[in-house]
């Protein structure tokens, strides 16, 4: 074979340097597009490309980001590589707004936790801490990472301690959003597509790790950080009473959010993908 182009899915991994080095070597000409079609956490720094990794040649011929808000951030450590923002392909669901200003009669928290399962643990201890200063008709709604199941998550938690309030969501991410009123979260980029949707977002930061808060920077009343218990209690309560003035409010940030990290799926933002023939 003798492909005009190859398409890496590119986290800057072993296995793509190896995967980029080879495909040098076996086909010249072919030209190596790095999709990155997800959001970039600001403390993980290995999938920035560097300039080293530049003149080693184990850098793809371009990137593709989901903005130009993200290729800003993708080059951090070397403006080498030509970037370009292309359509955001796991995202576009968030340019869908339906039903904004619905009133709902049962407020509910989805809990989205991060793809390590001790983090994922800790949260939900943080959160069972404090249930008992939370209405008992407030929804726990709780969606796994796609890493591990319920069962391991339940086991790793403690089954005699799991609470009976917390009930697990096993739809996608957009209906998981659709039922949401707050989303509670740490280190986990799907906090940026609750906040794209408008909706108020709690981030649970830890004492021992490194946080990966991609909505750190921005500065919107939209979300929140918290480190402690009585932190994340003023702060879901905070979100539960807001008004629906206020709520408008959070959902045209939202849109201010989604342009910043996303960019829609059209003809158009799909170029990027195709070999250019000239």
């Amino acid at each position: 074979i003798k492909p005009l182009q190859i398409i890496d899915w590119y986290e800057n991994q072993v296995i793509d340097k190896s995967l980029i080095a080879g495909a040098r070597k076996a086909f010249p000409k072919a030209k190596i597009i790095g999709a990155q079609i997800f959001i970039h956490p600001p403390n993980y720094l290995s999938l920035y490309p560097s300039q080293s990794e530049v003149d080693a040649q184990l850098v793809p011929d371009v990137l593709l980001e989901t903005s130009e808000y993200q290729c800003r951030v993708a080059q951090e450590f070397t403006t080498a590589i030509p970037c370009l923002s292309a359509a955001a392909l796991r995202y576009a669901y968030v340019f869908e707004y339906k039903n904004d200003n619905k009133e709902v009669k049962n407020k509910t928290i989805l809990v989205l936790l991060p793809f390590d399962i001790q983090e994922a643990v800790e949260l939900l201890w943080m959160l069972k801490d404090v249930l008992n200063q939370i209405e008992e008709h407030v929804n726990i709604l709780i969606k796994c990472h796609p890493d591990y199941s319920i069962r391991e998550l339940i086991k790793a938690f403690d089954e005699d301690a799991w609470h009976s309030r917390f009930k697990v969501f096993t739809g996608n991410m957009s209906n998981a959003l659709n039922t949401a009123s707050i989303v509670v979260s740490s280190n986990s980029s799907s906090m940026v597509e609750a906040a794209a949707k408008g909706i108020p977002v709690i981030f649970v930061g830890r004492q021992t790790v490194l946080n990966q808060n991609s909505l750190a920077n921005l500065n919107m009343e939209i979300t929140t950080e918290c480190f402690s218990a009585e932190e994340l209690t003023s702060a879901i309560n905070k979100y539960l009473n807001i008004s629906s003035e206020k709520i408008r409010e959070y959902k045209e940030m939202g849109k201010k959010v989604r342009d910043l990290f996303f960019t829609p799926v059209n003809e158009e933002t799909m170029s990027p993908f195709l070999v250019n023939k000239k």
